[in-house]
């Protein structure tokens, strides 16, 4: 006997409002809550910016999508399947956690040690698993806690990311060969990015900034969206006529060259798009058009469709994210919207 069919990929969605695939979480995130795994994360945690808010609660979300069997930030979505938010709060979506565990350096991975080795002593209080004995003997404990080197995230865009940090703080030595090596080996449009950039920057600091225009026949554009924002090519920019905003403020096309800096900022809406529970507005031209102007909001799940051709205007921190300008937020109030 044999199978007359051939096998075939198959997904699997668990999205039952009123079941859960990972029951077994309640009782142990209640032990670690008890045992003040969120507590001593909040309190010890120094992670900077916005996207360090909240931490006790971001390493408890990290803790229990790898209790239930997560093991990329792609996977902490089962943290939201099915009836878990009926079971949790605070189950926050892949992309927030990403951007959190992004803002750690290796101090805050002492931090965390010195969060594990509290977490430890208390859980060995709630929950005691070696016998008592006599109080003058001892008992080894050995459990292994040292951070070593793995294989590249199988993320494109994370290892490229890595790589272009290292050429921008000459971090070369080392470890970036096999990071290129295995860019080159497996994503390569990435790594023509990344050559491209290289080459571009290398060229600007021997015989100085050139057009950014001036580059296209040499590099793509996303090599030259970069350039731009390093500062490493200019944009020739056209006068832009003065165009009274509604309610005031800068037009979309002016947003790059006030980067740093808080205004309010409005554009006809060309077009936008989700990735988990982050939605992308993007004002006069649509994605992937680096000369757009981007509106994010984090962690928002969606909005109700607004047509394209309609006005928006918002107000913010204007940053650069490849060559980009964007104004990042976390609640859609702030949207207006005008005929």
């Amino acid at each position: 006997m044999q199978v007359s069919h051939a096998a075939r990929a198959v997904s699997v969605s668990f999205d039952d409002p009123n079941l859960v695939s990972t029951a077994g979480l309640v009782p142990v995130m209640k032990l670690a809550e008890k045992a003040g795994l969120r507590a001593l994360a909040q309190k010890r945690l120094s992670v900077p910016t916005d996207k360090g808010a909240n931490a006790g609660l971001k390493v408890a979300s990290l803790v229990g999508g790898m209790v239930a069997g997560a093991d990329s930030l792609d996977d902490m979505a089962v943290l939201r399947h099915g009836g878990m938010r009926k079971l949790f709060t605070a189950c926050y979506a892949p992309s927030t956690l990403g951007s959190f565990l992004r803002q750690f350096t290796f101090g805050h991975v002492r931090q965390l040690d010195a969060v594990a080795s509290w977490f430890l002593r208390n859980l060995t209080k709630e929950a005691p698993l070696l016998p008592a004995g006599d109080p003058d003997e001892y008992i080894l404990l050995d459990y292994e806690s040292s951070q070593v080197r793995t294989e590249p995230a199988a993320s494109c865009t994370d290892v490229l990311s890595t790589v272009l940090h290292r050429v921008k703080t000459d971090d070369t030595a080392g470890v970036i060969n096999e990071e290129l090596d295995w860019l080159s080996r497996n994503c390569s449009s990435q790594y023509d990015v990344f050559v491209d950039y290289v080459s571009g920057k290398s060229t600007a600091e021997q015989f100085g900034i050139d057009t950014c225009d001036s580059l296209s026949d040499h590099f793509g554009s996303r090599a030259i969206a970069l350039l731009r924002a390093d500062g490493l090519c200019e944009t020739a920019v056209a006068p832009v006529e003065a165009i009274q905003q509604p309610g005031g403020g800068i037009a979309w096309n002016e947003a790059a060259a006030h980067a740093g800096t808080t205004q309010r900022v409005c554009g006809p809406l060309a077009g936008g798009g989700n990735s988990y529970d982050d939605v992308f507005l993007n004002l006069g031209r649509d994605y992937p058009d680096p000369a757009r102007f981007q509106i994010v909001v984090w962690d928002i799940g969606s909005l109700e469709p607004i047509a394209g051709g309609l006005t928006l205007c918002t107000s913010g921190r204007i940053t650069l994210y490849e060559g980009v300008a964007q104004i990042e937020l976390y609640d859609s109030s702030s949207i207006e919207i005008y005929e």
